[in-house]
């Protein structure tokens, strides 16, 4: 599923970025992280270190959910699938300095201060890129009321 075919999905990421992301664990129970989430390539894609918990248990099990919310947690989309790990096997060094360096502009919305320090940082933490294409998504992709908040 391309995100870039739907404009409501495609609007709603480029607005929202915080995310809550599910891997499985050997032993079979979900492993879940928070994440800052961008639109990337068709699908989304966040970076993170090489050696966490995450990208060991994507490289045994590529299947996963992310949970894009807005601030306040409504409205929300899940997106699954399986994702694609890209480190510098899967994409030589500068290549994955580049897709770091996209990622980045696509989670924050913004270019980075410093582009030879963040460089320096995603190498010492052996940084690699997480991107989902999903096969589906769900949610409400509603807009709430504007006194929404008060009725909680």
């Amino acid at each position: 599923m391309n995100i870039n075919d739907n404009r409501q999905l495609k609007q709603f990421l480029q607005n929202n970025h915080n995310s809550v992301f599910s891997t499985f664990r050997k032993n079979g129970l979900v492993q879940l992280s928070i994440v800052t989430v961008g639109l990337w390539r068709n699908g989304i894609a966040f970076s993170t270190p090489g050696d966490t918990a995450k990208t060991g248990n994507l490289r045994r099990d590529p299947r996963c959910s992310i949970l894009v919310s807005a601030d306040n947690w409504y409205p929300f989309v899940v997106f699954e699938g399986k994702a694609q790990v890209i480190d510098k096997k899967a994409a030589n060094e500068s290549g994955l300095d580049s897709y770091l360096r996209e990622v980045y502009r696509s989670g924050s919305g913004k270019e980075h201060p410093s582009w030879n320090e963040f460089d320096q940082v995603m190498s010492i933490e052996r940084r690699v890129v997480i991107y989902l294409e999903p096969d589906r998504f769900y949610g409400p992709l509603i807009k709430m009321p504007s006194d929404f908040a008060t009725n909680l």
